[in-house]
């Protein structure tokens, strides 16, 4: 078993360390040390949950769905110190699996019930959730629906408080943004010639075969640089991606959103940290109209950065999420 060797890989140079040294578990090790699952209260799943940091605890809330929580470890190794981060795999994501013929069954409700269950596990009165992407619409549903759990929202490359027009018509501008970016033909095909990949995708390896993909379809809809493309991970395809649990979870959300009420009837903070150049929602505008009424709203927008704005602005971003960490703490 992969995750056993590595285990015992990180034991084996644990035990080279002399006795009377204090060493610091680095990124890896924490994650590895803090493990534990937590069995979904119908029985059909064992949720992956894990910490990093130390400090006030803020729940994160992965992308997707179906998507799982380590793309996100490198934007938090700046805050290990100022919180403890509860990284956990949704339900029906690479490491919180479900039996294929439950799959179809997976909604958006369910993990809104997974999420109250891990807050009771924790004993936690009210949490601080950190979504990112799809988790931003997960812990707006949390909020809907347990208002009085929630400490304060952190939430990044989020979707827009209300979808004027229904989900159906913003989804279509979501993807016209996607099909803009990955058209960026030029910048693509300068960025594969210097990753040394054959001219003709017929002649690639398997590994190059994958790593074409990442370039062309992956990285695009997540950063700016392309240079970059190595550092986006997590999204798209692959072991990081359950796209029949994205399937099942996305046909069961209603046909339009509206939570502004809800965040303007709520003295709760909310921390918006947006992209200008995001898929989901450029420059978050309905995020900052809530904001300029006076709602308990900050948002800070990124420049010239996409869906992972910690690759593209790493120090706008470090500082965004710091003051963020700061004003839900606060509370």
């Amino acid at each position: 078993m992969v995750y056993g060797r590595e285990m015992g890989m990180a034991l084996a140079l644990n035990a080279l360390v002399p006795a009377d040294e204090t060493v610091s578990p680095d990124v890896f090790s924490q994650l590895q040390q803090n493990a534990w699952y937590l069995p979904t209260k119908d029985g059909t799943a064992r949720l992956y949950v894990t910490e990093l940091g130390e400090g006030p605890p803020i729940v994160f809330l992965h992308g997707g769905p179906g998507n799982d929580f380590h793309y996100i470890v490198d934007a938090l190794r700046p805050h290990t110190d100022e919180a403890r981060f509860i990284l956990f795999d949704q339900r029906g994501s690479l490491m919180s699996p479900v039996p294929d013929a439950r799959v179809a069954d997976l909604t958006a409700e369910m993990l809104v019930d997974d999420l109250e269950h891990l807050r009771e596990a924790l004993g936690e009165e009210q949490m601080v959730l950190f979504g990112h992407s799809w988790g931003s619409l997960l812990a707006l549903l949390y909020f809907d629906k347990h208002p009085e759990n929630v400490a304060g929202l952190i939430l990044a490359a989020s979707f827009p408080p209300v979808t004027e027009g229904g989900v159906a018509k913003w989804m279509e501008g979501l993807r016209t943004r996607q099909a803009e970016l990955i058209g960026r033909k030029d910048e693509i095909a300068q960025t594969l010639r210097e990753a040394g990949l054959p001219e003709n995708p017929a002649d690639d390896t398997p590994k190059q075969s994958s790593l074409r993909w990442r370039i062309e379809g992956q990285a695009p809809i997540m950063i700016v640089d392309l240079a970059r493309w190595r550092e986006a991970t997590g999204a798209g395809g692959g072991v990081y991606y359950n796209l029949g649990a994205a399937g099942a979870v996305g046909s069961s959300l209603p046909a339009s959103f509206d939570f502004v009420d809800l965040i303007r009837s709520h003295n709760v903070p909310v921390a918006v940290i947006q992209g200008d150049r995001d898929y989901i929602g450029p420059g978050a505008p309905e995020w900052k109209e809530l904001s300029r009424e006076g709602a308990p709203v900050t948002v800070t927008v990124l420049p010239r950065s996409n869906h992972h704005a910690w690759i593209d602005d790493p120090e706008g971003f470090r500082d965004a999420l710091r003051e963020a960490i700061r004003t839900t703490r606060s509370r």
